[in-house]
């Protein structure tokens, strides 16, 4: 990219893509965490926004399609979550 754009531009573009990239949120061992997707998720359907008013359709599709893929898995891990916390009666006859 050296040309096209700065590099306070570029640096800028990298904490937006590093936004999207859950490895680095992640700490080695550290689990997947809800709260902290659905706080990225809205961040990014902000972003998707922006793109969409400035006509930026492609960009926007792409982030939109990035975040649809954390919050499936936020959803599957938060249900998965609450299945687990319920307790299981078995029915006597």
């Amino acid at each position: 990219m050296t040309g096209i754009a700065n590099q306070k531009t570029i640096e800028k573009i990298n904490q937006i893509v590093d936004l999207f990239n859950i490895k680095n949120f992640l700490v080695s061992g550290q689990k997947f965490e809800v709260k902290a997707s659905i706080d990225r998720i809205i961040t990014a359907l902000d972003l998707v926004e922006i793109f969409f008013k400035q006509e930026n359709y492609i960009q926007g599709v792409a982030i939109l399609n990035a975040t649809q893929e954390t919050f499936l898995k936020a959803a599957i891990l938060s249900q998965t979550k609450k299945i687990h916390e319920r307790p299981i009666a078995l029915q006597s006859r």
